[in-house]
C-alpha cells in the first residue's frame, strides 16, 4: 500500500462472532468519521450483508460505487 501513496487504511473492528449489525453498524462509522470507501473485506459473509443492507440505504450501488467482499460462502453471499 505505501508503494501506492496509501499511508493508511480506514478500519472498523467490530467483535466476533461477526453479525450482519455489526457490519452496519461498523460501515455507518467509517462512514460517519468522514472516510472514503470504495472497497470493503469483511472477515465473514453475514457482516458484508451488513455493509451492503446500510451501503443501498445510503443510496450507493454495489459494485459500482462500493466493492464488498466477505468469507464463508453463505448461500446469500452471492
Amino acid at each position: 500500500l505505501a508503494e501506492a501513496g496509501i499511508a493508511a487504511v480506514p478500519a472498523s473492528l467490530e467483535p466476533p462472532p461477526g453479525k450482519f449489525q455489526f457490519g452496519r453498524e461498523g460501515f455507518a462509522d467509517l462512514l460517519r468519521r468522514g472516510e472514503r470507501v470504495s472497497a470493503v473485506a469483511c472477515s465473514s459473509d453475514p457482516l458484508a450483508q451488513g455493509v451492503v443492507a446500510e451501503a443501498q440505504q445510503r443510496g450507493l450501488r454495489i459494485p459500482e460505487d462500493l466493492a464488498v467482499i466477505g468469507f464463508g460462502d453463505f448461500d446469500f453471499a452471492a
